[in-house]
């Protein structure tokens, strides 16, 4: 028993997966992020959790929208439309990507907090099987200054997460 469940391990892991993504391929992506910080006896923590819902116009450009929450001292609802352009490799296991977002920052809560921006992100995705990916990547928003201020925030954060793709032939 021990020699099979070996077995079905190591082909599992040598095995390639032959097909990243293709055209008219649909994904749904669940991804985290988490910060702390502590400076001068005071700590701060926030977290983040994405989903996305993407379609694949050709085997290489990736549009989709993200609802995403953000926890810290508040929750807030945001909101996230991207499109990716990623970069198929021999390989057929390793898939590096860019993108840019349009965000809208804080929805549902008071609209005086509320902004909109854009941002760039970028990553690689990894096949474990021919549909489940490994996504990981930076990803940093460039956000309006909420009504009253002057200023505008930056976002940066480091995602990881699992994707699976539906529609393969």
């Amino acid at each position: 028993m021990k020699k099979l469940i070996f077995l079905v391990i190591l082909f599992a892991t040598v095995t390639s997966a032959y097909s990243q993504q293709q055209a008219g391929d649909f994904q749904l992506q669940a991804q985290a992020s988490y910060f702390s910080n502590s400076f001068a006896g005071q700590s701060f923590s926030s977290g983040s959790i994405y989903f996305n819902a993407s379609r694949f116009f050709t085997d290489n450009i990736e549009v989709g929208v993200s609802p995403f929450f953000m926890f810290s001292d508040q929750t807030t609802v945001n909101l996230s439309f991207f499109g990716n352009y990623s970069i198929l490799l021999d390989d057929a296991k390793l898939v590096p990507y860019g993108g840019v977002q349009v965000m809208f920052y804080n929805l549902g809560s008071d609209p005086d907090f509320s902004q909109t921006g854009f941002g760039l992100k970028a990553g690689i995705r990894y096949f474990i099987t021919e549909n489940v990916n490994i996504d990981v990547g930076p990803n940093i928003a460039f956000l309006s200054a909420p009504a009253g201020l002057s200023e505008g925030s930056t976002l940066f954060q480091f995602t990881a997460g699992l994707g699976y793709i539906f529609g393969k032939r």
